[in-house]
């Protein structure tokens, strides 16, 4: 009778736009579902039910925010890998002959403004040269994308048993507080987390676009 009339007076957190992003990760990452209570001493099927809706909220959230996520990752991959591509291609092909046409393409696709001229031979293999050389630091973004790329897929399909890490929020709080320049911290809600998130996904969307 005592422990009911105490579930009774209860008070836990039941929805994400209420609940601390703290106190969501303290659920998830350590398990601690009394992170839950607001005050009073609920039963823990109580605050098991709870957890079960408010992560099922943060799912269907975040499913839809990290999906496009990994989407808009995969379309930058994608592309990318197609640059540098036509870019070693278009570079072999000019070490055998010069062609207008090609270069034109390899400056539009390096953002440069070489000017070719096959009469001087050896500026003309050294600007081919430096044209390489530029494209490496598109190699090296496509790997830092490739990393991204992974780490978003692996967390979609679940990692196996592997459990979220206090690192994957810490990092997103880093990203989303970067990109508006000011401190996020821990104590917005899960609602908060996930709306942040949503829209920076878009606003990289409209970024890509306008490129």
């Amino acid at each position: 009778m005592p422990s009911t009339i105490k579930s009774q007076s209860a008070k836990y957190f039941r929805q994400i736009d209420k609940l601390p992003l703290s106190r969501f990760v303290d659920c998830v990452v350590d398990n601690n579902l009394h992170a839950l209570v607001i005050e009073g001493s609920p039963h823990l099927t109580e605050l098991e039910a709870a957890f079960t809706n408010i992560y099922q909220q943060y799912t269907d959230m975040m499913g839809d925010g990290e999906y496009k996520h990994f989407i808009s990752s995969w379309k930058a991959l994608i592309k990318i890998n197609l640059i540098i591509t036509q870019v070693e291609e278009i570079i072999k092909a000019l070490k055998l002959f010069p062609y207008v046409p090609l270069f034109d393409e390899l400056n539009k696709l390096l953002k440069i403004d070489f000017r070719f001229d096959y009469a001087d031979r050896k500026e003309y293999f050294k600007l081919l040269d430096r044209a390489y050389k530029r494209s490496r630091g598109l190699v090296i973004e496509r790997d830092l994308l490739q990393i991204r790329f992974d780490t978003i897929k692996e967390k979609l399909r679940g990692n196996g048993d592997k459990k979220i890490t206090r690192a994957y929020f810490i990092d997103w709080l880093i990203l989303l507080g970067n990109h508006v320049q000011m401190i996020i911290t821990d104590q917005i809600t899960v609602y908060e987390f996930c709306e942040r998130i949503r829209q920076y996904n878009r606003f990289v969307e409209r970024e890509k676009m306008r490129k």
